[in-house]
């Protein structure tokens, strides 16, 4: 008995189940082993949490910008350009977007880090708790 790729990812990958659109595109669109793409997949996501992080911070607590942002990369790289790479391609495109996301992750991170050791820290939106008078 074969799975269908979503089938498969709700029930043997439970963790990933939210992820079933980007997955279903991306990871499972072929009968090659998407297991090749886990690894590569992990490091977008590690890359990409630190620069929507980033963009969280530096935006003063608004989540408008990194909504924006995850939805323009995700419409590109998942919508536009893995469709164009097949089989092997695309486990070697995964790799490249990979090291992209990488590259510019430990660039984020060493700017955040900067940012925090320096003391500039970027002011946030008050908690519900801090405006509330007592």
């Amino acid at each position: 008995m074969t799975m269908s790729p979503t089938r498969d990812c709700l029930c043997k990958r439970p963790w990933c189940s939210h992820r079933s659109g980007c997955f279903g595109t991306c990871l499972f669109s072929e009968t090659s082993s998407p297991q090749n793409r886990y690894p590569p997949f992990a490091i977008t996501v590690f890359g990409g949490a630190l620069v929507l992080t980033w963009l969280y911070n530096r935006s003063g607590g608004s989540v408008l910008l990194p909504i924006l942002m995850h939805a323009m990369v995700n419409s590109v790289a998942a919508g536009y350009i893995f469709q164009m790479f097949h089989s092997a391609d695309l486990t070697h495109m995964w790799w490249i977007y990979a090291a992209a996301w990488g590259i510019v992750g430990g660039i984020f991170a060493v700017l955040i880090r900067e940012e925090m050791t320096a003391g500039s820290r970027v002011e946030l939106a008050p908690s519900p708790e801090t405006t509330i008078e007592q």
